[in-house]
């Protein structure tokens, strides 16, 4: 995945943080920043960036200044990132009071394994997270709840939309 991507998923993800946790539906962010729904839905998946003057609006639908989104983004490297699983995989393997030993069995993985992941020294396949998530009895969306990893900073929030071609668009915003 493309830098760019991962920056546009990473703010897609901040910006439905804080809308679920001021508890606003899509509908209701989207009627109070003044876009549609479908513009706000594409902008949380990370299908499209937004140019400034949506961010602003967002902004003014949370009632809080657009630098506080920008805070919520997460920049994270490599490592940060697996460090970051790592402390979600033992918060949550705790929690369901498995041990490394039992989960490594569950998974079908060397125990020395779960050690690594959660130490953040190992990055998981996408199929180990998977595995992981069963052998745990969890949706795997709860082991990446609160991550944003992106390669760099937030190249949204300063991007010209005009150096790329983007042939479909969703309430006449480009994407």
């Amino acid at each position: 995945m493309a830098e760019h991507e991962q920056e546009a998923i990473a703010l897609g993800r901040a910006i439905r943080q804080v809308r679920e946790e001021r508890g606003m539906s899509a509908a209701e962010l989207a009627t109070a920043a003044g876009i549609e729904q479908q513009y706000l839905e594409a902008l949380e998946g990370g299908r499209l960036d937004p140019c400034n003057d949506v961010l602003l609006a967002l902004a003014d639908g949370f009632g809080f200044r657009p630098s506080a989104l920008i805070v919520r983004l997460e920049v994270q490297d490599a490592h940060t990132a697996s460090v970051a699983f790592g402390r979600r995989l033992r918060e949550l393997r705790r929690m369901r009071d498995v041990s490394q030993d039992d989960l490594a069995s569950r998974i079908g993985v060397h125990p020395t394994a779960i050690g690594r992941f959660e130490r953040g020294a190992r990055e998981p396949r996408l199929t180990t997270i998977l595995r992981i998530a069963r052998g745990l009895d969890l949706k795997p969306g709860m082991l990446l709840d609160e991550m944003i990893a992106t390669g760099g900073k937030c190249r949204a929030l300063a991007s010209s939309r005009d150096d790329e071609e983007r042939p479909q668009t969703v309430g006449g915003h480009s994407i």
